[in-house]
C-alpha cells in the first residue's frame, strides 16, 4: 500500500494524526501529488490545524487549474484565514479573487460586504450587498444576511451624513426625524420576514447597539462547510 492509500484509509479510521504522517511521506516522494496536498488539507482540518490547512490549500491552488475548483479552494482558505487566523485582509484578497473565477457565486459577496462592515467601509459594502442581491432568488440563503449588512451600513452612512441628512430629511416631508422608505429601514424588514431571531425587533432598536448588530450578522451568517470533498 503507498503512502497515499495509507493515509486515506487512516482518515477512514479516523485517525488524521496517522493519515498527516503519511500524506507528508507521499509529498516528500512527489511534491506535485495533488491526492497526497488534498489528504493533507482533510487531515489537517481535522485535526484544526488551520495553518497547515491554509499552507496546503494554497499548494493546491498552485497545482490546479480548474477555474471552478480553484473558487472552491481560495473560498475555503479565505475562510480559514479569516476565522481562524485573524487575516482578514488576506482572506479578502481571496474571495475577490475567487470572484474571477465564479463570478455569480453569492456568499462570496456576503463575505465581502461582511468585512466591509468590520473595516468600516460602509459604501463599499452596500455595494457588494447591491450585486449579491441581483444574483440571489428570493429564496437564496444569503439573501436576508446580504439584506442586514446593507441595513448597518446604510445606517452608518446616514449618521455620518450628520447635518446634511437632516436637510434631505427636510426636503422630502418629514417632520418626525424618520426618514420617508429609509433604505437600511426598508432591507432590515425584508430580512426581518425570514429572520425568526428579529421577530417583533424594530430597525431602531436592533441598530441601537452597533457593535452587537455586526456581531449577530458575523456569528450567525450562513458559510460554506470547511470541508474539501
Amino acid at each position: 500500500m503507498g503512502a497515499v492509500e495509507a493515509g486515506q484509509a487512516f482518515l477512514r479510521a479516523r485517525n488524521p494524526a496517522a493519515a498527516l504522517a503519511s500524506f507528508r511521506e507521499a509529498i516528500e516522494l512527489e511534491p506535485a501529488d495533488v491526492s497526497a496536498w488534498r489528504g493533507m488539507v482533510r487531515a489537517s482540518l481535522e485535526l484544526r490545524i488551520w495553518r497547515e490547512a491554509a499552507t496546503c490549500l494554497g499548494q493546491l491552488e498552485a497545482l490546479t487549474s480548474d477555474r471552478a475548483e480553484l473558487a472552491v479552494l481560495m473560498t475555503l482558505r479565505g475562510q480559514i484565514l479569516d476565522l481562524h487566523l485573524s487575516e482578514t485582509a488576506a482572506a479578502r484578497d481571496l474571495f475577490e479573487k475567487a470572484l474571477m473565477y465564479q463570478p455569480d457565486r453569492i456568499w462570496l459577496y456576503l463575505a465581502l460586504a461582511e468585512i466591509d462592515l468590520r473595516q468600516r467601509r460602509w459604501s463599499r459594502g452596500i455595494a457588494h450587498t447591491d450585486h449579491g442581491l441581483e444574483l440571489c432568488s428570493p429564496n437564496a440563503a444569503e439573501r436576508p444576511w446580504l439584506l442586514l449588512v446593507k441595513a448597518v451600513a446604510s445606517q452608518r452612512i446616514s449618521v455620518s451624513m450628520g447635518p446634511q441628512s437632516t436637510f434631505f430629511r427636510g426636503l422630502r416631508g418629514s417632520t418626525t426625524g424618520e426618514v420617508p422608505d429609509d433604505p437600511g429601514e426598508r432591507a432590515y424588514r425584508q430580512a426581518a420576514r425570514h429572520l425568526p431571531e428579529l421577530a417583533g425587533l424594530g430597525y431602531r432598536a436592533w441598530l441601537e447597539d452597533e457593535a452587537s448588530a455586526m456581531r449577530f450578522i458575523r456569528e450567525r451568517m450562513p458559510r460554506p462547510s470547511l470541508h474539501l470533498g
